[in-house]
């Protein structure tokens, strides 16, 4: 038995160190992440269940949603979520008042959407969240649209709710597509950059040699960066830019050179900047001395980016966990981010306390915790020790129905030390 615990440990280990992410992307104050092997992850505020099921108030590490390993992408809003499958199925989950998850319900008697509700057909490509409305693009190129339109965000030139998606205009050549607050970004393949909000489409300026676009930002193919919030001009005359990112609520930028450094600029009243200040900074600095970043995203008062290695950092506002770092306290510096399995498993004991039957099992287990005091919360584990599911004290039965077949690991977290015991899903 000993054995066996030293090579789950082992096996625990290897992924906590693990250089594993993929992409991220940072909402209003909470993150959406999806690893290499295609788990989708998620921490920060959970109100509205906008991280997902059984998840706390406040997860402040990395914790998988769901046990699914087909994910691509993932875009989080200020209240709901939505993410992309590799086979073009989109979902959505969170608070769904303004029709914003797109199935076709509204109001305050829909105001909470579990995760995950798919929507639509299998035929999405990119996707990007506002507030409390999403814009997508389909396959073939058309431009959608659902969720509040009170300001026009939807550019349809209404301002009516959209509770499913609704085309928008009838292009059929769009690439690439961003939110703010309440406007709309996107990039055709002809390279025009357009907006919308309060009125229909509008093509901003008449260059069509756009490559990069964010919220009030973007950046042409000959590597200079614009601010496109009203007139195009020029930031700088650096022509070597190559990402941008600045939230929807937010003041502040990120963006990355052609070097791999790392730039950022706007308010850092929580340290959200990076430059281990807390000063504003009206042009880029950069942060630090690395050469190897290669994704960004800006959240509300705190910032993400991802190195060439697949390591994840955070830093700036953590009042909700949003660092993912196990903490509530703010950073002004980056800080790494293990690939963690968001639970420490120290003192692992396999013993008699915890029992669980049947087993193996194919619809419902149930677990006698009786002889265990002071509970705080239930996990699920798979294998190499990631936690996949996240239950309440009082918990006794568990439906695992939607667990791929395999061996998984029941812990018990206690006042008096973690209880481990081995199930069999068949």
């Amino acid at each position: 038995m000993k054995t066996f615990i030293y090579v789950l440990l082992g096996l625990i280990s290897i992924e906590i160190n693990a250089q594993c992410w993929q992409s991220i992307s940072a909402g209003n104050n909470h993150i959406l992440a999806v690893k290499n092997d295609g788990t989708l992850w998620a921490w920060g505020s959970n109100n509205y269940g906008k991280c997902g099921p059984s998840f706390q108030n406040y997860t402040n590490t990395p914790t998988q949603v769901g046990s699914e390993n087909n994910w691509l992408k993932a875009s989080p809003a200020i209240y709901h979520s939505m993410a992309l499958k590799t086979n073009g199925n989109l979902h959505g989950w969170g608070q769904n008042i303004f029709g914003n998850i797109g199935i076709g319900t509204s109001g305050i008697n829909n105001a909470m959407i579990p995760f995950s509700s798919q929507i639509g057909n299998s035929n999405w490509t990119n996707i990007a969240c506002g507030n409390n409305f999403t814009i997508a693009i389909n396959s073939n190129g058309t431009l959608w649209g659902w969720g509040d339109n009170s300001q026009g965000q939807l550019g349809d030139g209404t301002t009516l709710l959209k509770a499913i998606p609704t085309q928008i205009g009838t292009s059929n050549n769009w690439q690439k597509i961003a939110t703010g607050y309440y406007k709309g970004y996107g990039i055709k393949l002809d390279g025009t950059l357009w907006t919308w909000g309060i009125n229909f489409q509008t093509q901003i300026g008449t260059s069509n040699d756009w490559e990069i676009i964010t919220r009030d930002y973007a950046i042409k193919n000959n590597g200079s960066l614009w601010n496109i919030s009203n007139v195009p001009y020029q930031i700088g005359s650096d022509t070597n830019w190559i990402s941008i990112s600045k939230n929807y609520q937010g003041n502040h930028q990120l963006a990355l050179k052609s070097d791999g450094t790392l730039w950022s600029w706007g308010e850092n009243t929580f340290g959200e900047l990076g430059d281990g200040t807390n000063i504003n900074k009206t042009a880029p600095v950069q942060i630090g001395t690395n050469s190897n970043w290669n994704f960004i995203s800006a959240g509300e008062k705190y910032s993400l980016a991802l190195n060439s290695n697949g390591q994840l950092w955070a830093w700036g506002l953590n009042v909700f966990g949003q660092l993912g770092d196990g903490s509530f306290t703010d950073k002004n510096t980056p800080t790494l981010i293990n690939c963690s399995t968001a639970l420490e498993l120290n003192d692992i004991n396999f013993d008699n306390y915890l029992k669980i039957y049947p087993n193996p099992a194919n619809k419902l287990i149930k677990i006698d915790t009786k002889s265990i005091e002071s509970i705080n919360r239930i996990y699920i584990l798979n294998i190499t020790g990631q936690r996949i599911s996240e239950y309440e004290k009082n918990t006794t039965e568990i439906n695992i129905e939607k667990l791929e077949n395999g061996i998984y690991f029941i812990l018990i977290d206690s006042e008096k030390g973690n209880h481990v015991s081995k199930f069999i899903k068949i």
